[in-house]
């Protein structure tokens, strides 16, 4: 795989796409592929997890618009406070799915890593 993120349609109405790290390393690095992937889509609202990156803090996850096919690049915000569970049981569903990146491409300690790859959404 030589991209670093994987980019999937997300289960949560609020978000349109999830762009998944899938390794202890920014996707914010590779924006213009990001939005490659994303061709054709002229609006939405993009979450990007940071987990194996960031870990479970509040750097966490950041949201960002797309207007008009590209970035808005006034629009990326760190979003502190995920109400609910929606976004973490999301997450969760996609690391079990791919738990190489959990195991081998994170920060995450042993705990964080043992949690998730039994099931818990962190």
């Amino acid at each position: 795989m030589s991209n670093h993120f994987i980019v999937e349609k997300s289960s949560v109405d609020r978000f349109d796409f999830v762009v998944y790290g899938t390794e202890a390393k920014s996707v914010l690095s590779s924006l213009g592929k990001i939005q490659a992937e994303l061709k054709g889509v002229k609006n939405a609202v993009v979450l990007f997890d940071h987990l194996l990156y960031a870990g479970n803090t509040k750097n966490r996850f950041i949201t960002a618009t797309v207007k008009d096919g590209r970035f808005d690049m006034d629009s990326f915000k760190i979003t502190k406070q995920i109400n609910g569970n929606d976004v973490r049981k999301m997450a969760k569903a996609f690391f079990h799915r791919h738990a190489e990146f959990v195991r081998s491409n994170s920060i995450l300690n042993s705990v964080q890593r043992e949690l998730l790859l039994k099931g818990a959404a962190i």
